[in-house]
C-alpha cells in the first residue's frame, strides 16, 4: 500500500513537470507565431565569451542560440540576421 502511494505520488510529480515545462514551450511557440502576424519579433540576447568563443544566449529561456563565435563582428552580424536586441549592451 505504502509502494502504490509512492508511485502515484512520483507519476503526480512526473506530470507537473512535464506539464509545466512542456505547456510553457508550447505558450512560448504560440505566442511567437501570434507576434509574427504582426510584425518582426526580437529576441533579447545575452552574450558572453568563454574560452571556446562567444556564446549567445535567449536572455528568457537562457537557451543557447549560438556558441563558438570567434570574434564579437560575428555577433553584430547575427544579432542584424536574427533579430537579436543584446541586453546591457555597452
Amino acid at each position: 500500500m505504502v509502494e502504490e502511494n509512492k508511485n502515484i505520488h512520483s507519476e503526480m510529480e512526473m506530470e507537473e513537470l512535464i506539464s509545466k515545462y512542456v505547456c510553457k514551450q508550447v505558450d512560448h511557440e504560440l505566442n511567437r507565431a501570434v507576434a509574427a502576424q504582426f510584425g518582426v519579433i526580437f529576441t533579447h540576447v545575452k552574450v558572453f565569451e568563454t574560452d571556446k568563443g562567444w556564446l549567445v544566449l535567449d536572455s528568457h529561456t537562457k537557451r543557447p542560440l549560438h556558441k563558438g563565435i570567434k570574434n564579437k563582428q560575428e555577433i553584430d552580424e547575427l544579432c542584424r540576421k536574427h533579430g537579436y536586441i543584446e541586453k546591457n549592451k555597452k
